[in-house]
């Protein structure tokens, strides 16, 4: 009698994609947020070898200034994911960070450009 089993090749594995993809990292090598904005670097000439993700950020990001969270969505990855390879390629100074977080001020005691910032939107 045969068995109709299925082989284990065609079980559900997209769960271990983006493991495979950040070769098991977890956290970023940078401090980056979804608004986070990176442009490629044109100055640099990325090295061959690149996964096709990374390669895909950098095509992306050539276009123009590009928040993670929305290479993200393009890549069909999960946001920590990109932040992974984000980091990476900016490691590789591949790609620039063109626009830091609000946050980042706020943790360095910046409270002046805030209170600009406020007093600003309250004349408005």
């Amino acid at each position: 009698m045969a068995s109709h089993r299925r082989p284990w090749v065609e079980e559900d594995t997209a769960s271990l994609r983006p493991y495979a993809v950040t070769r098991g990292r977890t956290s970023a090598p940078h401090h980056l947020g979804r608004d986070s904005i990176v442009v490629t670097n044109i100055q640099v000439r990325p090295a061959s070898g690149l996964q096709p993700e990374e390669d895909a950020i950098l095509r992306l990001a050539a276009e123009g200034p590009v928040p993670v969270a929305e290479l993200a969505g393009r890549l069909r990855l999960p946001v920590q994911t990109v932040k992974i390879l984000v980091g990476d390629l900016l490691g590789f100074h591949y790609l620039i960070l063109a626009v830091s977080d609000l946050r980042a001020d706020t943790d360095t005691g910046n409270h002046a450009t805030l209170e600009r910032v406020l007093a600003g939107l309250r004349r408005l």
